[in-house]
């Protein structure tokens, strides 16, 4: 996040609050956020803990449009970890794409040294992992 807005951001006392909160290692949850805020607050969170941040959406579009709203808060990389797209219970195999985008996106977890913010549906963290 470019500092000048991080002390500009700063100046919020609710803002300043949360970073504060965040600094010391406190859990944070935060609801009804719309997906610009949402984002703002994840890669706030990630300045202040330089740890990963993990977000679960409920809705494909809404991973979609939160998914496009980080690169105005954060330059650092954005995982997306998407759902198998198949029930348990079908005798189908998930689709070649999916499979990939799940590997690529461990791959980068295990590999990088940076946090990242990963995105993803409650879906997909419920599933297995391969």
């Amino acid at each position: 996040m470019n500092q000048k807005w991080l002390e500009k951001l700063l100046k919020s006392p609710k803002i300043f609050e949360l970073h504060q909160e965040l600094q010391k290692g406190a859990s944070v949850l935060t609801e009804e956020l719309w997906n610009s805020p949402k984002a703002l607050v994840a890669a706030l969170a990630q300045q202040a803990t330089a740890k990963h941040v993990l977000i679960l959406t409920g809705a494909s579009q809404e991973e979609v449009r939160l998914f496009h709203d980080f690169p105005f808060f954060t330059e650092n990389p954005v995982i997306d970890f998407p759902a198998w797209e198949t029930l348990p219970s079908e005798n189908v195999a998930p689709s070649p794409d999916i499979v990939g985008e799940r590997y690529a996106a461990l791959h980068k977890l295990s590999t990088l040294k940076q946090p990242h913010i990963i995105l993803s549906g409650l879906q997909a963290v419920l599933q297995k992992i391969l």
